[in-house]
């Protein structure tokens, strides 16, 4: 399920609803995208460009208006929803940094008792052409 799965029709959100969608429908690996927020915090979204947004603090994110009316959703509220699911994670990131990208999930599986969760990641590795 790509940037966590869709919802009322919408694709690509990495927003909450759809990523319990995807669990209730019992999928086996979802894909999400992670970047930093301006001040720090890790939090699902594809790219600070996306729908001419620009970079923005975690506040500022939280109260994005999503065109399909869901909530976007942090590196800790995804792993909230998978930490006891077998679901398999594969990361996604715009952040030239990747493996701070990590760092942080790995310190939020622990802070959430969710190892298990970090277990099951798989990084998205890819290279496009210039």
């Amino acid at each position: 399920m790509h940037a966590g799965g869709g919802y009322k029709g919408y694709d690509h959100q990495n927003c909450i609803e759809c990523l319990k969608q995807t669990v209730k429908d019992k999928r086996d690996v979802v894909e999400l995208d992670f970047m930093f927020t301006t001040d720090g915090i890790l939090v699902c979204n594809h790219g600070w460009s996306d729908r001419s947004r620009v970079a923005s603090s975690y506040d500022e994110f939280r109260n994005w208006q999503l065109e399909s009316g869901g909530t976007p959703m942090s590196a800790a509220d995804a792993i909230d929803i998978l930490k006891k699911k077998k679901i398999r994670l594969i990361v996604d990131t715009q952040e030239k940094d990747v493996a701070r990208v990590y760092r942080e999930l790995l310190n939020i599986c622990r802070s959430k008792n969710a190892m298990g969760c970090f277990r099951r990641i798989i990084p998205q590795i890819f290279c496009e052409s210039k």
